[in-house]
């Protein structure tokens, strides 16, 4: 599901006798997940060879690489498949090999040399410009906890508050301070290019766009390793919910298109061309209301019994649906 774009994969209820799977997603994503899928299954059936090797978990991360590029690479030199641990398995030391004999042997010894590599611990120096360090160690150090745990647990030691030094020091396995090292250098690089864009959009939409427990904002302050700050909000506005007429969302935009309020306007920081594809990821969350013609006498089968059928497209497609004369149905 990670390396095809966050795609949604279902299995059916063990017991059930089906061989349905759903994959939910962009079209290309899915189409992607579900050859991935098949060949796994070939590739059980077919080479039915498993080895299996242990590694600190807080090695995974490093090992599958950012965006899955460390293993993907090792993948398609050898051409067999490597399994991490899920979250609630018992032994999330385990990695497994699948593939044919040869290319299971290939790829184990590729991960033993890597694996050894990072239990060779070393401490390093780097030097950072003091201006950057409130960055690093801001938000009790949320972005330096980022690094450790992409980069195998590496530790980076910033100067104590008052202390005027430009000296930073990493410990880790070797590998991982060399890309923690190159990591932090990448930071500094976005920093030195920043800029803040305004992103406007009407305060009664920010808790849909936010997400529950900000979850929507996070992914995409990861996705475009941005900075997004929502403004305070002036209950003097009231929550004014009222739906846009057949979805038109731009009629509320242009109501703060000329003298925007306060309350209305989200600002990002980061690289010019991150905060601009983050501002339209955040636009792209902005719920509108479609009313949908239903004949009168069809709308209890839509709805199911006890309601089922309804909450299932709700569930599904993330969305708010109401009954009237006409089915409406809130799109997020």
């Amino acid at each position: 599901m990670e390396e095809c774009g966050g795609v949604h994969i279902h299995f059916p209820s063990e017991g059930s006798g089906s061989d349905k799977v759903t994959i939910r997603g962009p079209v290309e994503e899915v189409e992607k997940a579900r050859k991935q899928l098949l060949q796994l299954a070939e590739e059980k059936q077919i080479n039915n060879c498993t080895v299996e090797l242990h590694a600190k978990p807080e090695y995974h991360k490093f090992l599958i690489g950012r965006g899955g590029g460390n293993i993907r690479r090792v993948r398609d030199r050898t051409g067999a498949r490597i399994i991490f641990p899920a979250a609630d398995d018992r032994d999330q030391e385990l990695i497994t090999i699948v593939g044919k004999e040869e290319a299971i042997k290939q790829a184990h010894k590729e991960l033993e040399i890597l694996i050894k590599n990072l239990d060779n611990v070393i401490e390093d120096l780097m030097i950072v410009d003091p201006k950057y360090h409130r960055h690093f160690v801001a938000r009790r150090g949320q972005v330096l906890r980022e690094i450790a745990e992409e980069y195998g647990g590496v530790t980076v030691s910033f100067p104590r508050t008052g202390v005027q030094s430009d000296r930073v020091v990493l410990k880790g396995a070797k590998d991982c301070v060399e890309a923690a090292k190159r990591r932090i250098q990448e930071i500094i690089g976005d920093l030195e290019a920043q800029v803040t864009l305004e992103c406007v959009i009407p305060q009664r939409f920010h808790r849909a766009v936010m997400g529950l427990k900000g979850s929507k904002v996070q992914q995409i302050t990861r996705d475009y390793d941005v900075q997004i700050k929502f403004p305070e909000r002036d209950e003097s506005q009231g929550l004014d919910l009222h739906p846009q007429e057949n979805g038109d969302l731009n009629s509320d935009l242009r109501e703060t298109e000329h003298v925007p309020r306060k309350c209305d306007v989200i600002v990002i920081s980061g690289r010019k061309e991150k905060c601009e594809g983050a501002r339209e990821a955040l636009l792209a969350l902005v719920p509108v209301t479609v009313d949908v013609e239903v004949p009168f006498d069809l709308h209890r089968y839509i709805i199911g019994q006890k309601g089922s059928g309804i909450r299932k497209m709700m569930e599904e497609y993330e969305v708010r649906m109401g009954q009237s004369d006409r089915m409406a149905c809130l799109v997020q």
